[in-house]
């Protein structure tokens, strides 16, 4: 399937989540579906980073994760924002009643992002509200 372009960062994270959850360094069940056929390419022309960089973006998620967990389960947190959020799924992984996530990415990775949500039919909707948001210059809403 074809998607929108997306930013091939945020393939590459994706791609590299994908690879981490299959490895058991931490938990992104969806990240496969984000990262396309498109990610593994990506990643093809970069191929004496890749596991380094799968075990770096694996921990750093499974850190982020805990972090925002424990605040989470202490209730001291009630909103996320995510600035150049990607293909993040954190807002489906860490949903609690009364936490609202906020994305921050570019108008064509937002678009790449919704069109693969709609072609996931487990996917939880509306768990995030996405922000379009340019970082050159300030940003501009």
């Amino acid at each position: 399937m074809s998607y929108p372009q997306a930013s091939e960062t945020a393939r590459m994270i994706a791609t590299f989540r994908a690879r981490a959850h299959e490895l058991g360094i931490c938990h992104d069940s969806w990240a496969t579906h984000f990262a396309g056929k498109e990610g593994p390419a990506l990643l093809d022309r970069f191929p004496h980073g890749t596991t380094v960089s799968t075990v770096r973006v694996g921990y750093l998620t499974a850190f982020f994760d805990q972090c925002l967990l424990a605040y989470l389960e202490a209730g001291r947190v009630s909103q996320i924002v995510t600035l150049g959020a990607g293909f993040d799924t954190r807002s489906v992984r860490l949903a609690r009643p009364g936490v609202r996530f906020f994305e921050l990415d570019t108008p064509p990775t937002q678009t790449a992002k919704l069109a693969t949500i709609g072609s996931l039919k487990d996917y939880p909707r509306g768990q995030a509200t996405l922000i379009p948001f340019t970082f050159e210059e300030g940003g501009q809403l």
